[in-house]
């Protein structure tokens, strides 16, 4: 090329974008190789010479992911753009967590889930035989206390849909008292399932929010009374049934000593988390979630993500 090499940058993004011209023929015109075009085409999008905009409604917003991605060290980020109705982004938000769960290369064998109305769906909509014969763990205690049945649904249909094997923790997820833990973490059927809940290749969970309308309350593991004094701790998100503050770590050892669940350090250990979820409420726990390097991947909606990014909601 005899042009600068700016000018070679420009012009190739020209003849590309604007003359439809493939890489190859590019090469051609301008005497050198398709590799030479290719190199670029990327060097002007990475200068952000070249900007492409997808006008669908429905399109991801790649500009958050790359904010995310960089402010939180993600692996990945998938962000869908908040609907009118909440359902409807909350089945977007379903859908690209199982795009990219499916998409991972090579297929995971073993899969950590926590559970709630999200992780129901999710195992509603992976499509069978995604994976074959994988081991699924439930990673935190919670004995069916809902018509749902929010806690079986997602292990044993995550499961069933890859003729695997699941694993429960036939226990509630907080218990009365240290004695009780005790108690309970020694029953071999549990311990078992959370110490092999170590080696699983994927974690997915939902980061819930803290208040007195929240699962942990609806449910009743927990009180509406016992709120404001978590709240005073700093007690920003449930992970796993963990309340954790927004750095990522216990807002009450108390309540963290009575808790049956997978431990939150198991959480940094390297494995691919994904922590998947919609609506503003949840901006507060994604926040403490990412800050906390609580998962590796997120996957969320514009709103969301922006409240996250803004340090509100």
């Amino acid at each position: 090329m005899e042009d600068s090499h700016d000018d070679a940058v420009r012009r190739v993004a020209e003849l590309y974008y604007f003359d439809g011209l493939t890489e190859t023929a590019i090469g051609d015109r301008l005497g050198c190789t398709r590799w030479s075009v290719g190199r670029l085409l990327e060097e002007a999008r990475r200068r952000h010479l070249v900007t492409v905009t997808i006008n669908d409604p429905l399109a991801r917003r790649h500009d958050l992911e790359s904010e995310l991605c960089s402010r939180f060290a993600l692996r990945a980020a998938m962000v869908v753009p908040t609907q009118p109705a909440t359902g409807a982004t909350l089945e977007l938000v379903i859908r690209s967590a199982v795009a990219y769960l499916t998409g991972l290369r090579p297929r995971p064998r073993s899969l950590g889930i926590g559970w709630g109305r999200t992780m129901a769906m999710l195992a509603r909509c992976i499509p069978w035989n995604w994976s074959c014969g994988i081991d699924v763990y439930q990673l935190n205690g919670g004995i069916a206390r809902s018509p749902r049945d929010l806690v079986s649904t997602a292990v044993g249909e995550l499961a069933r849909r890859t003729r695997g094997t699941p694993h429960w923790v036939p226990a509630p997820t907080i218990v009365a008292n240290g004695w009780a833990w005790d108690t309970v973490m020694h029953e071999p059927i549990v311990s078992t399932t959370l110490r092999d809940a170590r080696t699983a290749e994927v974690t997915v969970y939902s980061p819930g929010s803290v208040g007195d309308d929240s699962l942990m309350v609806r449910l009743g593991y927990l009180s509406a009374r016992e709120i404001p004094n978590l709240l005073d701790s700093g007690a920003s998100a449930d992970v796993l049934s963990h309340l954790v503050t927004a750095d990522g770590t216990a807002a009450s050892d108390d309540l963290e000593a009575r808790t049956v669940s997978f431990p939150i350090s198991g959480l940094t250990a390297g494995q691919t988390v994904i922590a998947v979820g919609c609506g503003p409420r949840k901006a507060s726990a994604f926040r403490s979630v990412l800050s906390g390097r609580l998962a590796s991947v997120a996957v969320l909606d514009s709103e969301t993500a922006l409240k996250v990014l803004g340090g509100k909601g």
